[in-house]
């Protein structure tokens, strides 16, 4: 199965902040699975954080032919202690963003928290976030 030409949106984790270009995700991935890859992200960002360029934003500035959209972080907005519910609502308008805009793109959601996604504040995020996917 292919992936497509494949968008990313996303934080630090996603966009490679401090790695060489090479070794970024949406880089990565291009080689990995031989196909055309576009991000948006941006370090620092997250659902609820970053104004134009939280995750809403991002997927505004994708370009209009995608095949798969991938969509991690909320690394972030645990960080700066945004509450479950409120990131949760802002994932579900990413996500519904995402499925307007391409409606037939298969929608990758993830996370990359390290130490902190075994905590129970961050589970609660995780959750939200998992739900409004």
């Amino acid at each position: 199965m292919s992936a497509g030409r494949v968008g990313f949106v996303g934080d630090s984790y996603s966009s490679g902040h401090e790695l060489p270009a090479s070794a970024a995700m949406p880089r990565v991935v291009a080689r990995a699975l031989s196909t055309e890859t576009v991000s948006a992200a941006v370090g620092g960002q997250g659902y609820t954080i970053g104004g134009q360029v939280a995750f809403l934003g991002q997927v505004e500035r994708l370009p209009d032919c995608l095949d798969t959209v991938v969509v991690t972080g909320g690394f972030n907005d645990v960080m700066r202690g945004v509450p479950a519910p409120q990131v949760g609502v802002a994932a579900a308008a990413v996500f519904a963003r995402v499925r307007q805009r391409w409606p037939r793109a298969r929608l990758v959601v993830g996370y990359w928290w390290h130490h902190l996604a075994l905590t129970p504040w961050a589970q609660e995020v995780w959750a939200a976030i998992r739900a409004a996917a």
